[in-house]
């Protein structure tokens, strides 16, 4: 009974407003748990280890699961978001070429690559690195499982920058503010790093800030999409040229 009249006191109504930053918060977090435990899972590990990749360590099941996530995580979320707010555009949520905005999205995604590759290579040369990239573990590389990695990596990241940096940062940002926007956006995006470690899932923190900025400045995901990626194929080559145990051959 103290419960219920304590409720009496609390406006448990929902408004737009409210809708606007629930469904992108929750959709989210739920597609990420989803695929999460779909990568822990040595059950559909054996199943998917031989589809593309016979005998390579878990190279079928790394690929797939960065399609899966990709998949998931973009299409979830927006497609919720759509039953609400059926109107939207993907322009809205900064899907799109905005030609107005075009010399500041292809510079800075010049400059900030220019900055971080290096950056990339000289992490991907460190043992503690070593330990986790590549993400594919086997010892014997060619063609055609670095194409699969690279593109992989592609679509998981379109998925992910559509909805870290669209359908996360411009609803939440017409709803909250900026910096309520930007501190939701830093919140769940470092939270997504944590179980690669400590120093990862700290640096994601200034890196989502300026990436929140540029892509709110510009009206687009693009530079966060193509500087993600460039940081991903990039370690994904480092860490493989650089790896003791690891190597190449066409």
């Amino acid at each position: 009974m103290e419960v219920l009249s304590l409720l009496k006191n609390v406006d448990l109504k929902i408004n737009s407003t409210d809708i606007k930053v629930i469904v992108p918060i929750l959709t989210g977090i739920l597609s990420f748990i989803v695929y999460w435990f779909f990568t822990q899972s040595k059950k559909w590990e054996s199943k998917l280890a031989n589809i593309f990749f016979k005998d390579q360590s878990n190279a079928s099941f790394i690929v797939i699961t960065r399609l899966f996530g990709g998949t998931i995580m973009g299409a979830v979320p927006f497609v919720s978001y759509l039953l609400f707010f059926p109107d939207t555009k993907l322009k809205e949520l900064g899907f799109a070429f905005d030609i107005d905005h075009l010399n500041a999205i292809l510079g800075w995604t010049f400059v900030l690559i220019i900055l971080v590759v290096p950056l990339v290579w000289m992490s991907s040369r460190k043992e503690k690195n070593q330990q986790q990239y590549p993400q594919i573990r086997t010892a014997n590389w060619n063609t055609k499982l670095v194409s699969a990695s690279l593109l992989s990596w592609a679509v998981y990241l379109l998925g992910y920058e559509f909805y870290f940096r669209g359908l996360l940062l411009f609803p939440l940002k017409d709803s909250l503010g900026l910096w309520p926007a930007i501190a939701v956006n830093i919140g769940l995006y470092s939270a997504t790093h944590i179980p690669k470690g400590l120093n990862e899932a700290i640096m994601t923190i200034p890196f989502a800030i300026i990436l929140s900025i540029l892509t709110l400045e510009t009206e687009s995901i693009w530079i966060a999409y193509f500087v993600h990626v460039a940081m991903a194929w990039s370690n994904n080559i480092f860490s493989l040229k650089y790896h003791p145990e690891m190597k190449f051959s066409r």
